[in-house]
C-alpha cells in the first residue's frame, strides 16, 4: 500500500432540513499511517537476473586477468618469443581486459547485440592469436575467456561451436603459411581439443546457475508477496479493531438510511447494490417503505434510471420535465409509488458504480438545490463505507470458513467423544439396573443419546466437508448427498459427468452454495427427490440444484432473504450469476453460473 488507507465510517446524521445551524460534516474519517514501505527487491532482482552473464562477472573478470597475468610471465620467461609485435598484441589485450573489466558484456533483451559484442572480442582473440604464430603463439590463452563468456551465454552447444570453429580458423591458417607436420597437427588438435572441454564445462556451469537463479527468482518473488501479504493482513487486523462499527454491512446500511432521513428530511431512503453479473439492483436497505428484493434495470424510476446512467445526482422533476411525462397531479414514479419529491444519487468507489441511494417523498415538495447538495455530499463517504464494509465481509468470510472447520475438529474431539462415553456409561447402567421401569427409562435415553451423537456427527460432516486440491467438487457433492440420503431419506440425483475442475478458490464457493441450496431442500422443502448438476469446462460453469418440494412464493421467500442474500453474496465474490426459480408446489431450482 503505497498510500494511507482511509476509512470511512457511517456517515453520521447532521441536522435536519430547515435547521438554521450549519449542516455538520456528513462522515468522519480516521486515516491510519500507511505500513512501511517494502524495499524494491523484486525488482532490483529481477533486472539483475534477467541479465544472463551476471552471475558470472567475477568469474569471467578473475580468468581475463588470470591469462593475461599468466601470458606477461610466460612471455618475461621465454626471450625467443618476444618481439615488437607480440608486445602490441599483449597490450592490446591488456587494454581490452582493462575496458571488460570496467565494461562488462552484459545480456539485455537484444540478443543480437550480445551476440555480436561476443563475436568481435571472438575475433580479436582469433586475430591476436594468429598475427603471432598461430597455434605456437605465446598468446594463445587469449583465446579462453571469449570461448567461456560463449558457454555462460549460450550454454554447451553454442560453446563447442565456437571452440570447434576457432581451432579450425587458427589451424587453416597455419597450413597456408607452410608446410605444419606432424607436430603442428597434434598441436591443432591438443588445443582444439582443450578448447572444446572448455566450452563443455562453461556449458555445464551455465546450466546449474541459470536453474539456481530461476529459483532465487522465484523464491524472491514468492517471498515479496508473503511481506506484502502479511503487511496488508497486519493492517486490516488494526483497522478492524479500531473501527469494529463500520465494518458490518447491516449496521452499515442501517445507519446509512437513517442518516439520509435525518438530514433531508425526507419520508423514504434506501440504498440500491448494483449486481454487474445479473444486471440488475438489490435494495440493500429500505427505511419508510417496503421494497422487493430485486429490481431490474427497467424497473428503476426513470430518474434513477438516468443517474445510473449519468452518474449525476438526479431528481424526478428533472426528468418529467425534460421527458414531459409529469402526470396532471404533479407526482412521480418513485420506488415507493407515486412522489412529490425524488432523488437519486450514484454511490462510486474505485472507480465504479457500486450502487445508488434514493430519498423519495410522497407528501411534502423538498428545495432542489438544498436536497441536491445534501444528498451528493453524503454520497461519496456513503459509498466508502458501504465498500469497506462488503470487501470486509468477504475477508471475514474466507476466515469464518476457516474457523468453522478448526472449531468442528475441536467439537469432534471432545464433545463427540464425551457424548459417546455418555452412551456406554448409560448402557453399563442399564445392564445392572434391577428396577425394569428404569431399565426401560435409561434403553429410551440411551437411544436419545445415540440419535444426538449421530446428528452431532453430520453436523460436524458438514461442516468439515470442503474442496481441497486433492478433492474436487464432484467429489465432495458425492460423498455429501449419499450422506444427505442416508440420514433424510430424500431421493439424490447427481450429474457431473466430464466435468473440469476450476480452481479451487472458485470451486469452494460453488460448493458452499450447492451445499446450502441442497440443506435448504432438506429442512424446509417437504420434497421427495433433488437433483444437483454439475458442468465446467476448466474456465466457466453451471451449478443446478433442482427439488419437487412444495417450493415458495415471492412474498414468502423474503422472509429466507438472509439465506438468499448470503446465496448471492457468495456467488458475486467469484463473479457468478445466481438464479432462483420457484413456485408454490411446484418445487425450487437453484441455479448458479460462472461464466468465463
Amino acid at each position: 500500500m503505497n498510500r494511507p488507507a482511509t476509512i470511512a465510517s457511517s456517515p453520521s446524521a447532521p441536522a435536519a432540513a430547515g435547521s438554521p445551524a450549519r449542516i455538520a460534516p456528513v462522515v468522519s474519517r480516521r486515516v491510519f499511517p500507511a505500513p512501511t514501505s517494502l524495499p524494491d527487491v523484486t525488482l532490483r532482482e529481477t533486472a539483475t537476473i534477467s541479465d544472463r552473464l551476471s552471475p558470472f562477472r567475477r568469474h569471467v573478470a578473475f580468468l581475463r586477468w588470470a591469462t593475461l597475468l599468466l601470458q606477461g610471465v610466460l612471455l618475461l620467461a621465454d626471450r625467443s618469443h618476444q618481439s615488437r609485435k607480440v608486445a602490441v598484441a599483449f597490450a592490446v589485450l591488456g587494454l581490452w581486459t582493462v575496458y571488460r573489466t570496467i565494461q562488462p558484456l552484459r545480456h539485455g533483451g537484444n540478443e543480437r547485440a550480445t551476440a555480436a559484442l561476443l563475436l568481435a572480442e571472438m575475433i580479436l582473440a582469433v586475430g591476436v592469436v594468429v598475427a603471432t604464430g598461430g597455434w605456437t603463439s605465446p598468446l594463445t590463452l587469449a583465446l579462453l575467456p571469449p570461448i567461456v563468456v560463449g558457454g555462460f551465454l549460450q550454454g554447451s552447444l553454442t560453446a563447442v561451436g565456437f571452440g570447434l570453429c576457432t581451432g579450425v580458423i587458427v589451424t587453416l591458417v597455419d597450413v597456408q603459411r607452410g608446410p605444419v607436420g606432424a607436430a603442428g597437427l597434434q598441436r591443432a588438435i591438443q588445443w582444439t581439443g582443450l578448447l572444446m572441454l572448455v566450452s563443455l564445462v562453461t556449458g555445464f556451469g551455465h546450466r546449474l546457475i541459470s536453474d539456481a537463479s530461476l529459483k532465487q527468482q522465484a523464491t524472491v518473488v514468492q517471498m515479496s508477496e508473503l511481506t506484502r501479504a502479511n503487511t496488508l493482513l497486519a493492517e486490516l487486523h488494526r483497522v478492524v479493531q479500531r473501527l469494529p462499527s463500520s465494518l458490518d454491512l447491516a449496521d452499515v446500511l442501517r445507519t446509512t438510511t437513517a442518516d439520509l432521513r435525518t438530514l433531508t428530511g425526507m419520508s423514504v431512503s434506501a440504498v440500491l447494490l448494483r449486481d454487474a453479473v445479473m444486471q440488475s439492483w438489490s435494495v440493500a436497505e429500505a427505511d419508510g417503505s417496503s421494497l422487493p428484493l430485486t429490481l431490474s434495470t427497467m424497473q428503476l424510476p426513470p430518474a434513477a434510471q438516468r443517474c445510473a446512467t449519468t452518474g449525476l445526482v438526479v431528481s424526478a422533476a428533472e426528468v418529467a420535465t425534460v421527458t414531459d411525462t409529469a402526470p396532471s397531479t404533479g407526482g412521480f414514479e418513485g420506488l415507493s409509488g407515486t412522489v412529490i419529491s425524488a432523488f437519486y444519487a450514484p454511490l462510486r468507489t474505485r472507480g465504479e458504480l457500486i450502487g445508488l441511494i434514493a430519498v423519495e417523498d410522497a407528501d411534502v415538495l423538498r428545495d432542489d438545490d438544498t436536497i441536491r447538495q445534501m444528498v451528493e455530499q453524503f454520497a461519496e463517504p456513503a459509498a466508502m463505507a458501504i465498500d469497506n464494509a462488503r470487501w470486509f465481509g468477504r475477508i471475514r468470510s474466507v476466515a469464518a470458513d476457516e474457523e468453522r472447520v478448526r472449531i468442528a475438529r475441536d467439537l469432534h474431539d471432545r464433545i463427540g467423544q464425551s457424548l459417546a462415553l455418555i452412551g456406554f456409561e448409560v448402557d453399563r447402567i442399564a445392564r445392572t439396573a434391577a428396577d425394569p421401569g428404569t431399565k426401560d427409562e435409561l434403553v429410551g435415553l440411551r437411544a436419545n443419546v445415540r440419535a444426538v451423537v449421530s446428528e452431532v456427527r453430520e453436523t460436524l460432516y458438514d461442516i468439515r466437508a470442503d474442496v481441497q486440491d486433492g478433492n474436487g467438487i464432484a467429489d465432495t457433492l458425492d460423498e455429501f448427498l449419499s450422506r444427505v440420503s442416508t440420514r433424510s431419506g430424500l431421493g439424490v440425483h447427481l450429474d457431473a459427468e466430464g466435468a473440469k475442475p476450476l480452481p479451487v478458490r472458485q470451486e469452494r464457493e460453488m460448493w458452499h452454495i450447492a451445499q446450502e441450496a441442497v440443506v435448504n431442500v432438506e429442512r424446509h422443502a417437504s420434497a421427495q427427490n433433488v437433483w444437483v448438476r454439475w458442468r465446467s469446462d476448466g474456465v466457466g460453469a453451471l451449478l443446478e440444484v433442482r427439488d419437487d418440494g412444495v417450493g415458495f412464493s415471492g412474498a414468502s421467500g423474503r422472509v429466507d432473504s438472509y439465506g438468499m442474500r448470503g446465496l448471492r453474496e457468495r456467488a458475486a465474490g467469484i463473479g457468478a450469476r445466481l438464479e432462483i426459480e420457484s413456485r408454490s408446489g411446484q418445487g425450487t431450482t437453484v441455479r448458479c453460473r460462472l461464466i468465463e
